[in-house]
């Protein structure tokens, strides 16, 4: 299965739900919500090039047995031109490192599998800290911004509150809203989980931090896909 673009999971009437999601739970207080979708966050080239270099090795030694066997009676290199046996090497390693990129990116698992977990875990929290800062969610005037990043690759997702929001939540609330979203997107449709989240954090933080008359809106009420 080829990995999904978050443009095409979260298609327009999912960002919309999620969009009007963001506006209801900022209706009641001034922390400022900030959604994020990633269809992955750490590069996958150096998978896809183990995975090349594996199926060209494999192709290679099967190249070299087949003509060890088939063209070289006894297994003696000398019957076969070199000429001919570079080219027929050189010609599986290309063929076998083209046939394991294909493979790897029809299957994300391997992916998965190949970086580990932990790897996986720490490329997502360099993703979504940077994504905090890309996104503005730090300068909010009153340290009051959350971001929910998600990762679909790796299946991962994390949830960063600025400093004010932080103290009002706590960091057990935090990593409990986390660990709901993450149970929540394993069980069901991924905007549902995702507005589910925003909803439960305009929850939480509702009463520690209400919406004032005077209060801006100072980031934008939509979701940020990264494909």
């Amino acid at each position: 299965m080829v990995i999904k673009r978050a443009a095409t999971v979260f298609d327009q009437a999912a960002r919309t739900r999620v969009n009007d999601a963001v506006r209801e739970a900022e209706s009641r207080t001034v922390a400022e919500i900030i959604p994020v979708v990633a269809t992955a966050s750490g590069s996958s080239d150096r998978t896809d090039d183990l995975v090349g270099l594996l199926g060209g090795g494999a192709a290679v030694l099967a190249v070299y047995i087949w003509i060890a066997q088939a063209d070289a009676p006894g297994g003696d290199w000398r019957a076969v031109s070199v000429a001919w046996a570079c080219a027929a090497l050189l010609a599986a390693l290309a063929g076998g490192f083209v046939v394991g990129l294909f493979i790897s990116s029809r299957m994300p698992w391997l992916r998965r599998r190949l970086v580990g977990r932990a790897a996986m875990a720490v490329q997502v929290e360099a993703a979504a800290a940077a994504a905090f800062y890309d996104n503005r969610v730090r300068d909010t005037a009153d340290a009051t911004g959350v971001l929910i990043y998600l990762s679909l690759h790796e299946r991962t997702a994390v949830i960063l509150a600025d400093r004010t929001a932080l103290k009002a939540l706590g960091p057990p609330a935090v990593n409990q809203l986390c660990a709901d979203l993450v149970a929540r997107l394993r069980a069901g449709d991924l905007a549902d989980a995702l507005c589910a989240t925003i909803a439960a954090i305009g929850d939480a933080l509702a009463e520690p931090l209400p919406r004032r008359a005077d209060d801006v809106n100072e980031l934008p009420d939509c979701l940020v896909l990264v494909d």
